[in-house]
């Protein structure tokens, strides 16, 4: 296959769960062997995230950022994968030699980067289970993965919209009102700038909010 031709992952039915254990497992074996080979880190890395991009291709270290800043990540989390990608990016394109340390310390901001990003995706499917429940109160119970995929490249705008819909409802589980109405007022600003067959989409989702708040309020 050409490089960067892409086609639909056969990996894509694996849980993310799944493939981070194994991502794990692998990291645990590098960091204890005596020679570490900067190379198998860095086809590690890139491995853990086709599976968890479900892309079945091979990308650059630059590629890779740009698939990584289209998906909503928490700040912190974008921040460690930034910083792992800035030190992968040197053995791609330079000759740069890391020592043993310098590769297992790059191995546990791996495994922490790893971990924030299943407690994410859980965060994120709980969040859409929530949401199944108020737009479809009679609608059996379906494994989500078969309706959202797990990540979700999408317009930046629709992206931004969805992730203040998610924080309204984390800042009410909290006993915030207040934070959850100024994210309402941000998620409108944002509704607003969309267009009619947009909007039209994500209707359900901001009038949900918008009880939401009033049920606290």
């Amino acid at each position: 296959m050409e490089r960067g031709e892409k086609k639909e992952s056969k990996q894509a039915e694996k849980p993310l769960d799944e493939i981070a254990r194994e991502t794990r497992r692998r990291i645990d074996f590098l960091r204890r062997k005596p020679v570490v080979d900067q190379r198998d880190v860095y086809r590690l890395f890139k491995r853990f995230f086709q599976q968890y991009l479900r892309k079945d291709y091979e990308f650059t270290i630059d590629e890779l950022r740009h698939e990584i800043h289209c998906i909503y990540l928490q700040h912190s989390v974008r921040e460690r994968i930034d910083d792992l990608l800035e030190r992968l990016s040197l053995i791609e394109y330079t000759n740069v030699v890391y020592s043993r340390e310098e590769l297992r310390a790059l191995l546990d901001d791996f495994a922490t980067v790893v971990r924030s990003l299943v407690a994410e995706s859980e965060r994120r499917e709980s969040f859409i289970r929530r949401m199944l429940r108020l737009l479809f109160p009679q609608r059996p119970e379906r494994p989500i993965i078969s309706e959202f995929p797990a990540i979700e490249v999408d317009d930046p705008l629709m992206i931004e919209l969805r992730t203040l819909a998610e924080e309204i409802y984390a800042s009410l589980d909290r006993g915030k009102v207040r934070g959850a109405a100024r994210r309402y007022q941000e998620l409108i600003g944002k509704y607003n700038a969309l267009g009619p067959s947009a909007q039209q989409n994500v209707y359900h989702l901001v009038h949900e909010a918008y009880k939401a708040i009033k049920a606290h309020s």
